[in-house]
């Protein structure tokens, strides 16, 4: 299996995963990337991989990037008029299984507010998704921010939360990021994860 198929058949099975939930459909899966760490003999390295996952408490959406991404999948004002309500939902799966050197930790949306975060660009590699250049969020400490994370994930288990919503964007602000956990066992494997990107 190609790493194309293999991520496609990640994207199925999580789609599939999270179809079993109490949700709204139809989903568009509109971007996907794998966290691993890159072969010691590697000479070149997929794009739509990357070595290390994030470690700054971040926020992947601001209104305007949000509207980018719908727009890079279709129509944004037909979408936004047809369905009820539109909404970004973020999935991440360890693909490795337990323990996790780097897990992900995820605020408590209602604990953060809006003067906790700051707007910063980036600019992506065009393999790494439909949108290049996009804004989002930073998120600056605030020891009213209840955090979470969820230890030793199998990979038959998904963290779903979510990324933005067009109907209220202010309701939930879900910083989430990577950390280093001094718990889990010296010697244990790296962290493979697999997110994904739906709406």
């Amino acid at each position: 299996m190609t790493h194309d198929q293999d991520m496609r058949s990640e994207a199925v099975e999580t789609k599939i995963m999270y179809s079993g939930q109490a949700i709204a459909r139809p989903l568009f899966a509109f971007d996907e990337l794998r966290f691993e760490p890159a072969p010691a003999d590697a000479i070149v390295r997929d794009a739509r991989s990357l070595d290390e996952p994030p470690t700054l408490a971040h926020i992947d959406f601001t209104s305007r990037s949000a509207r980018q991404f719908l727009s890079a999948v279709t129509d944004a004002d037909a979408a936004l008029l047809r369905y009820r309500r539109v909404a970004i939902i973020q999935t991440w799966r360890a693909l490795s299984g337990a323990p996790q050197n780097l897990p992900l930790a995820v605020t408590d949306g209602r604990s953060v507010s809006k003067g906790d975060l700051i707007v910063a660009d980036t600019r992506s590699p065009q393999e790494l998704g439909p949108v290049v250049d996009f804004a989002f969020y930073l998120g600056i400490h605030n020891p009213a921010h209840r955090w979470h994370y969820f230890r030793d994930m199998t990979p038959d288990e998904l963290l779903i939360f979510q990324g933005y919503d067009f109907a209220d964007p202010e309701r939930l602000r879900v910083l989430h990021t990577a950390f280093l956990d001094g718990s889990c066992p010296p010697g244990a494997p790296p962290r493979r994860t697999a997110l994904l990107r739906l709406f």
